[in-house]
C-alpha cells in the first residue's frame, strides 16, 4: 500500500553526523508515520533536535528561531550568543557537524515556486544582505539601486536554474555544516532554504507547516494570562518555531481562542474534544468553557462513569499534555504539515499508549496528509505499530546504528523471544536484554552495578534446555542477516561447562566460578556483617570466630564433593545421589544411607560385607579429601556452591533481614569498598557487554 501526501513538503531523508549522541546515522522516510525507538541515551531526541536545528538555522520563520534552536541544544549561550560552544554539540571537535535533511516537493509546490520567482529571488537577496526579517522599506533603497537590480536579476536566474535542475522527485534540501575550527555555520544548498522559507511563510501566524513537540511538557496550573488577536501573533509563531516548549503553556489560550473567535470555533472545539475523549481518554466529555463562580477562567470536564465534574487542571499531566498536543495539531498544523513528536506517551497510562499511534493516523496523518515522526520508549506503542502498514519502525540502537525494522524478518525472532519470556518490543527499547540463570541474580547485579546495567533489561532464565534451543534459533536468524535485538545469556558454572558459542548480537557467558554468589564470598565483608548487630540478630563476638564459622560452611561442602566423587567411581546404575542425602553428614552416615538405598545391588554389596564396604568407602573418602583440602583452602571462593553457602549461613546465624537482602548488602559493601572480587565481576560484565 503506498501513500501520497499532498501537503507542502515531506521529509524523505535525514543524515546526521558528529552531533551530540549521534556519530553517523541516516534514514529514509517513506511512510506517513515513522516511529524511532531505542534505549535511553541512544540519541532519539537528538535526532529530532537535529532535524529541527537544520530547519531553524537555514529556513527560520521568525528572527529568533535560529538563535533559540542553537541555545536549546547548548550550541550558544544567551549571554554570549556570538560564540559557538562546539564542545556542547560535537563528539569530535576535529570534524564538522553535518545535518542533511531532504524534503520532497509536490507538483503544486513546484508550480507555486515557478510562479513566484521574483518574490523568492527578493527573499534570497535580502537574506544575503542579512535583512531577511527587516521591513521592506528598509531595503527598498538598495533593491532600487543599479547594484540591487543586478543582484535581483542574478537571483532570479539562480532560482529558475535551481527549479529547472530539480531532482525527480523534486527536493528541497536543508544541509547544515558547522565547522568547529572556525565556528562558522554554512550550507552548500542555498536555494533549498529559500524554497522552504517561502513555502512555509505563506501560512498565517496561527498555522505552521513544521512543528516540533518536545518532551519537556511544563503544563501550567490555574489561570494563565490569555491574549487574543494581534497580541498573540508572536507567541503563536514562537511556539512552533523558536521556542516549541511554549506550546505547553498555551492550553487554555488555545481553547478560549476557539470559543471566542466564532460559533464555528466553539463547535469545532466540541468535535475535537469528543474525538479525544471517545478514542483515547475514554469516559470523559467536555462540560463547559467559561468563567466559574469566583471569576476565574474554567474548562470543566465530566467523568461519564461517575457523572462527576472537575476542572481540567485536575487531570493528570499526561492527559493534559495529550489534549494540548491533539488540539495544537488539529487547530494549528497545516494539511500536509510535518510534526516531530518526542515521547508523546510521557506520563500516560499504558492503556492509552497502545491506542496513540492509531489515533494519530485516523485523526491527522490519513485525513489531512500529515507526516509524523515520533520518538518513543513505550513498549505499548511499539507493540501496537508492528503490523500497521502506514507506519515505519526504526531502531536506533546506538549513535551509529539506525536501522529499519522489517516485518518479514520478525516472526521467527518474535517466537523465540516469546518463549524466553520477553518480547521484540523490549529488545528494541533497551541496549540489550540480559538473561541470568541463577535465582536472585537479577536483584544482586542491579544492586551491585546500578549504573552499568541501567540501560539493560535484566530477566531470569527458565530451564536451560529450552533456552539453548532459542539461542540457536536467534543465532540462525542473525546468520541470515535478520535484525535480532541484542540478547545476552549468562549461565552459572555449576561444574558443568556449557557448550555454547556467542555471536555479536546473541552473546553467551558462563561464570568462571560456581555461580554468581561466589563473587560475593569476600571473607572480610561477610565477617564484618556477622559482627554487626544491624545485620545479625545474635552477632558473633569476635572476628576469629566469624572466620572459623565461614570456614566451617565451605568445609561442609568439601565433604559433599568428596562423597559424590567416590560414589561416582563405583559406577552404580541406580539413581544418583541427591543433595538432600548429604546435608553436611559425616562419611559413615552417608555410607550407610547409600548402602540401604542400593537394593538392586544388595547381593553384590553383601558379598563384600557391609562393614568391609563401609570401611573401604570411608577410607577412600578420607584419602580424596586429603588430596582436595589444599586446593579448597586456596580457592574455596571459586569451588564451593555460593548459593548453598549463603543459605547455610542464614540457617545457622539468625539475620535481621531476608537472605536476598543480606546478599544485596554484601555486594553493596563490596562496591563501596571496591573489593577485588567486585572489581573482577565488573570487568567480566564490562567486557561481555562491550560494544552495546
Amino acid at each position: 500500500m503506498s501513500f501520497h501526501l499532498d501537503g507542502p513538503m515531506f521529509l524523505r531523508y535525514a543524515s546526521i553526523s558528529n552531533f551530540r549522541a549521534l556519530a553517523d546515522v541516516e534514514a529514509e522516510f517513506d511512510k506517513p508515520i515513522s516511529v524511532i525507538v531505542g534505549p535511553n541515551a541512544s540519541g532519539k531526541t537528538t535526532l529530532l533536535e537535529a532535524i529541527r536545528l537544520a530547519k531553524a538555522v537555514l529556513a527560520p520563520r521568525t528572527p529568533n528561531e535560529a538563535n533559540q534552536a542553537l541555545m536549546a541544544v547548548g550550541a550558544i549561550s544567551p549571554h554570549l550568543p556570538g560564540r559557538l560552544r562546539s564542545d556542547a554539540i560535537a563528539r569530535d571537535l576535529r570534524q564538522p557537524t553535518v545535518i542533511r535533511t531532504h524534503y520532497r516537493l509536490e507538483p503544486a509546490e513546484i508550480s507555486l515556486l515557478e510562479n513566484s520567482t521574483a518574490q523568492v529571488a527578493t527573499n534570497l537577496v535580502r537574506s544575503q544582505l542579512g535583512q531577511q526579517f527587516a521591513s521592506p522599506a528598509g531595503v527598498l533603497a538598495f533593491l532600487s539601486s543599479a547594484l540591487g537590480m543586478a543582484q535581483l536579476k542574478a537571483a532570479e536566474d539562480q532560482v529558475r536554474l535551481a527549479l529547472k535542475a530539480a531532482d525527480t522527485p523534486p527536493e528541497c534540501r536543508l544541509e547544515l555544516i558547522i565547522d568547529h575550527g572556525t565556528g562558522r555555520l554554512s550550507s552548500p544548498e542555498p536555494m533549498g532554504p529559500m524554497f522552504f522559507s517561502f513555502l512555509e511563510q505563506r501560512f498565517p501566524p496561527s498555522v505552521a507547516a513544521f512543528s516540533y513537540f518536545p518532551a519537556d511538557r511544563a503544563l501550567p496550573i490555574g489561570e494563565p494570562p490569555i491574549q487574543l488577536g494581534a497580541a498573540d501573533v508572536s507567541n503563536q509563531l514562537e511556539a512552533h518555531n523558536s521556542q516549541p516548549q511554549l506550546k505547553f503553556a498555551r492550553l487554555k489560550n488555545l481553547i478560549f481562542s476557539a470559543v471566542i473567535s466564532s460559533e464555528d470555533g466553539r463547535q469545532s472545539l466540541d468535535r475535537e474534544f469528543r474525538n479525544i475523549f471517545e478514542n483515547l481518554l475514554k469516559g470523559r466529555s467536555l462540560e463547559s468553557v467559561g468563567v466559574n463562580e469566583i471569576g476565574l477562567l474554567s474548562i470543566r470536564i465530566r467523568d461519564t462513569e461517575t457523572n462527576g465534574v472537575f476542572d481540567i487542571d485536575a487531570m493528570s499531566s499526561g492527559e493534559k499534555g495529550l489534549i494540548l498536543t491533539s488540539l495544537m495539531i488539529t487547530r494549528s498544523i497545516a494539511d500536509g504539515g510535518i510534526v516531530l513528536l518526542d515521547e508523546p506517551e510521557l506520563h500516560l497510562n499504558p492503556a492509552v499508549c497502545k491506542d496513540l499511534v492509531g489515533f494519530f493516523w485516523e485523526s491527522y496523518a490519513k485525513p489531512r496528509g500529515m507526516q509524523m515522526i515520533l520518538c518513543s520508549h513505550s513498549a505499548e506503542i511499539l507493540n501496537a505499530i508492528f503490523d500497521r502498514n502506514e507506519c515505519a519502525l526504526y531502531h536506533l540502537s546506538s549513535g551509529s546504528v539506525l536501522t529499519p525494522v522489517h516485518k518479514q524478518d520478525r516472526e521467527e525472532i518474535s517466537q523465540a523471544l516469546r518463549r524466553l519470556g520477553t518480547s521484540e518490543a523490549e529488545g528494541l527499547l533497551y541496549k540489550a536484554t540480559i538473561f541470568l540463570e541463577g535465582e536472585h541474580d537479577v536483584e544482586l547485579l542491579e544492586s551491585g552495578f546500578p549504573t552499568l546495567l541501567r540501560p539493560y533489561s535484566i530477566r531470569e532464565l527458565g530451564g536451560r534446555g529450552e533456552v539453548e534451543r532459542q539461542i540457536a534459533r536467534l543465532q540462525a536468524a542473525e546468520k541470515k542477516g535478520q535484525v535480532v535485538p541484542p540478547t545476552f545469556f549468562i549461565f552459572d558454572h555449576d561444574r558443568k561447562p556449557a557448550r555454547l558459542t556467542g555471536t555479536a548480537r546473541v552473546r553467551v557467558l558462563q561464570w568462571d566460578r560456581y555461580c554468581l554468589e561466589n563473587y560475593l564470598l569476600d571473607r572480610d565483608v561477610i565477617a564484618d556483617l556477622l559482627l554487626d548487630g544491624d545485620a545479625a540478630r545474635i552477632p558473633l563476638p569476635e572476628r576469629a570466630e566469624a572466620n572459623r564459622f565461614i570456614k566451617s560452611l565451605w568445609e561442609a561442602q568439601l565433604n559433599d564433593v568428596v562423597v559424590r566423587s567416590i560414589y561416582a567411581s563405583y559406577a552404580l546404575d541406580f539413581p544418583a545421589i541427591k543433595g538432600a542425602d548429604l546435608c553436611g553428614s559425616d562419611f559413615e552416615s552417608i555410607a550407610r544411607l547409600i548402602h540401604s538405598r542400593a537394593s538392586d545391588w544388595r547381593e553384590k554389596l553383601e558379598a563384600v560385607g557391609r562393614e568391609a564396604w563401609c570401611g573401604q568407602f570411608v577410607s577412600m573418602c578420607s584419602n580424596e579429601r586429603q588430596k582436595l583440602q589444599n586446593r579448597w583452602e586456596r580457592n574455596w571462593e571459586h569451588l564451593c556452591d555460593g548459593k548453598r553457602f549463603f543459605s547455610d549461613l542464614a540457617r545457622e546465624i539468625p539475620l535481621r533481614m531476608g537472605l536476598v537482602q543480606f546478599k544485596k548488602r554484601v555486594i553493596t559493601e563490596m562496591n563501596m569498598q571496591q573489593r577485588p572480587a567486585w572489581l573482577r565481576l565488573r570487568q567480566i560484565l564490562g567486557e561481555f557487554l562491550g560494544g552495546t
